[in-house]
């Protein structure tokens, strides 16, 4: 999954350069490299990896998590917006939309009380898209709409606790995530979400039990519109309180 992950990006990078080039922006990418954190250390030869970046980064070190960043401003302006719209009875249609900005604030602290003890806690700030101009509304071409699924604040709060047992590591992680009023596609709705996850593991395996949604909020992931000749509206809910068991072996 990482590798993939990291291909992804490189290669938005490169196709957001290219089109965006033309027009004199530039497009930036961060890659730190390998990073000692929890989650990482799941990840075979991790330590092999540590290493081997460390004898050819320029610094001849690794970065740390508080190197990478811990806020970030953001300004993004789109010419030529495109997003798809539902027509009630009819099905989709992608329309244009024009101009659009959006800009924030993201702010992540990381703190270590104690041996063991991870905390992390994440907060956005997101201005919603300006100016944009539904094509499908005759007559309302200049009116501004919310950008679906964005919320102007959004955060959330995590705790990871790690101790040595039995040749390996035992752990347990909680975290809760938020996200304000937003808009959906044909309504509002705000998110509030505790997830948990506990287990062992070592070079080969990693055994965990977890619970996502523990509070067992009723998130409704898409509205669609309101039929006309039923009167009415579906609320596509997402996933409800869920339990599970994972093993994972690596060879």
């Amino acid at each position: 999954v990482m590798g993939l992950a990291k291909a992804s990006l490189e290669a938005s990078v490169r196709y957001l350069s290219v089109a965006a080039g033309k027009d004199g922006h530039r497009v930036n990418g961060i890659s730190a490299g390998p990073i000692k954190t929890l989650a990482a250390s799941g990840v075979k030869n991790f330590r092999k990896m540590l290493s081997y970046n460390a004898s050819r980064a320029p610094l001849g070190r690794n970065v740390t998590t508080a190197e990478v960043g811990n806020a970030a401003a953001f300004l993004t302006e789109v010419e030529d917006l495109q997003f798809q719209s539902q027509i009630a009875d009819s099905g989709t249609a992608v329309s244009n939309a024009a101009e659009a900005e959006a800009s924030g604030i993201d702010l992540a602290i990381q703190s270590k009380p104690i041996e063991g003890l991870t905390l992390d806690l994440g907060v956005l700030y997101l201005d919603t898209y300006d100016n944009i101009r539904p094509a499908l509304e005759e007559g309302d071409v200049e009116s501004v709409s919310a950008l679906p699924f964005a919320s102007k604040w959004a955060g959330n709060f995590a705790t990871t606790f790690a101790v040595p047992y039995a040749n390996g590591i035992l752990y347990t992680r909680a975290d809760y995530i938020y996200r304000s009023e937003h808009a959906l596609l044909n309504g509002e709705d705000h998110r509030r979400e505790i997830n948990a996850r506990v287990g062992w593991r070592n070079d080969k395996f990693n055994i965990s039990a977890w619970g996502k949604n523990l509070n067992d909020d009723q998130y409704a992931s898409n509205i669609n519109g309101l039929q006309k000749w039923s009167g009415n509206q579906a609320y596509l809910l997402a996933p409800p309180r869920t339990y599970g068991v994972e093993v994972r072996y690596s060879f």
